[in-house]
């Protein structure tokens, strides 16, 4: 698998994971699914747009930390990767939080710095 594979099926799963649960969702409580997903993909939106800049796009971040991660063999990284996708993208997702106070900036030059530090991580070795 590619790094660009990785990171398009972690979005994937990012906006739709509530979909996951749909079919083991009641009548009373579809209501409920529906606002979880609308507020996941509103809160996805909001981590991918504010953390992205013309120079690097949040998924382009998310490609170059897949592919600084890949251990060589797929079914390894397939065990490892995503768990690590979701610590970046939790993150992503608090600094985002800090960026609608501090500013889009700064959460921009803080998604930069750690897509720059996995990067140089992998070539150190």
């Amino acid at each position: 698998m590619t790094p660009w594979m990785y990171a398009g099926l972690f979005t994937l799963l990012a906006y739709g994971w509530p979909l996951l649960f749909y079919s083991g969702v009641d009548n009373q409580s579809q209501q409920s699914f529906w606002l979880i997903f609308v507020v996941n993909t509103i809160v996805a939106l909001l981590v991918y747009n504010y953390n992205g800049s013309p120079e690097l796009s949040f998924f382009k971040g998310l490609q170059i930390i897949s592919g600084s991660l890949m251990s060589g063999c797929a079914n390894i990284t397939m065990l490892y990767l995503p768990f690590v996708l979701v610590v970046v993208y939790l993150g992503a997702l608090f600094n985002t939080l800090l960026g609608l106070i501090n500013g889009r900036k700064h959460t921009q030059e803080s998604w930069a710095k750690t897509v720059i530090g996995f990067y140089e991580r992998r070539n150190k070795k």
